[in-house]
């Protein structure tokens, strides 16, 4: 159900940047994203030691991008992330990914320096976990003699962030545009049932959530 209500929530913002951009003719943007996630994976991490896996590392470096509209003077934004964290040792491998897809309010806040901005996101991810014990030599054998295993995890996220947005350049066309660098950190808090799916199973296991510290680095044209 709350991933439903998220769905809905990306709808609807969706459709408003492309409303207010037909009716108001609002400028908007779009920006390459660049980040790192901080989380815990200690609680996995023992679990796949114990099993001979190598361990996963407490960060991981996150890509995507974001479409901007401005509405009476909040940013509009839907946004989409990417990262792999992945562990390698002898023939074994352990590697996370996460996918997320949000929508968020930004707020400028006149009074601090910088360009200085509060923005909240909504959204929803999908965690992918695999397991491999040996690499087979072909692919006749990795049918015969399975090496690993796969596993998805769903969640929905709330994260409020600070950050700062200034220019970088500014390009003198028949309308002027501006490269403009955005920086910033907050907190991602993750929501789902604890239980990753292998082939239709639910199967409870850690972490308990991907709750974490993310800082990101965005650059585009205004």
């Amino acid at each position: 159900m709350a991933r439903v209500l998220v769905f809905v929530f990306l709808v609807v913002v969706g459709w408003a940047c492309g409303a207010v951009g037909q009716e108001e003719q609002r400028r908007g943007w779009s920006t390459l994203q660049f980040g790192w996630v901080f989380w815990n994976m200690s609680e996995l991490n023992q679990l796949l030691e114990a099993q001979g896996y190598p361990t996963l590392p407490e960060s991981c470096f996150i890509w995507g991008g974001q479409n901007t509209i401005v509405l009476r003077g909040w940013n509009l934004n839907i946004a989409n992330w990417h990262g792999d964290a992945v562990a390698k040792s002898d023939e074994k491998l352990t590697k996370l990914t996460l996918t997320w897809f949000g929508g968020s309010g930004e707020r400028a806040l006149p009074r601090l320096p910088l360009g200085s901005f509060v923005n909240l996101t909504l959204g929803v991810g999908i965690a992918s976990l695999t397991v491999l014990d040996h690499r087979p030599a072909s692919f006749a054998e990795a049918l015969s003699s399975p090496a690993g295993a796969f596993f998805t995890r769903w969640f929905f996220t709330v994260s409020p962030q600070l950050g700062v947005r200034f220019p970088l350049l500014t390009f003198k066309l028949d309308e002027p545009i501006t490269l403009m660098l955005t920086l910033s950190a907050g907190y991602t808090l993750t929501f789902d049932n604890g239980a990753w799916d292998q082939e239709g199973r639910a199967l409870k296991g850690p972490p308990a959530n991907f709750n974490g510290w993310i800082v990101q680095l965005m650059v585009g044209l205004e």
